[in-house]
């Protein structure tokens, strides 16, 4: 638990010092990024660094019971049509899942905010290098 709870720790106390400066941006979406994701990777750490262990000692030697069951693509049977088109198909319905919520988006505005802040930043340090 040493080693491995200090590297949970830092990285997680990295994760959330990088989120929290979203939490300075004037643009409430990101804003409501920051904060969201602060919450969520205060909670992740915190329960890895508490209830994975109590979990993992309550189940001792128990963990490695069940052996990972590694097939050869001969035991698949699956030499017609349908077994060489299932690769691709899933590849296909993968891309279609995750690409999904973002076909609609409209980021003209998100650009837009940016550009303001960005130019207030351009702004802010050209008149204390001045």
């Amino acid at each position: 638990m040493a080693t491995a709870g200090r590297a949970i720790f830092f990285s997680g106390l990295t994760v959330l010092i990088g989120l929290s400066g979203l939490i300075m941006f004037d643009f409430m979406f990101l804003r409501s990024v920051g904060i969201a994701g602060v919450v969520v990777v205060f909670f992740s750490v915190l329960a890895a660094l508490t209830l994975l262990p109590a979990l993992l000692a309550i189940a001792g030697s128990h963990v490695e019971r069940f052996a990972v069951i590694r097939r050869s693509p001969e035991d698949y049977h699956g030499h017609g049509f349908w077994a060489r088109l299932s690769p691709s198909m899933n590849l296909m319905l993968m891309k279609m899942i995750t690409t999904n919520p973002y076909i609609n988006l409209q980021i003209d505005h998100l650009i837009q905010e940016y550009i303001k802040v960005y130019n207030r930043i351009i702004l802010l340090i050209t008149s204390l290098g001045a």
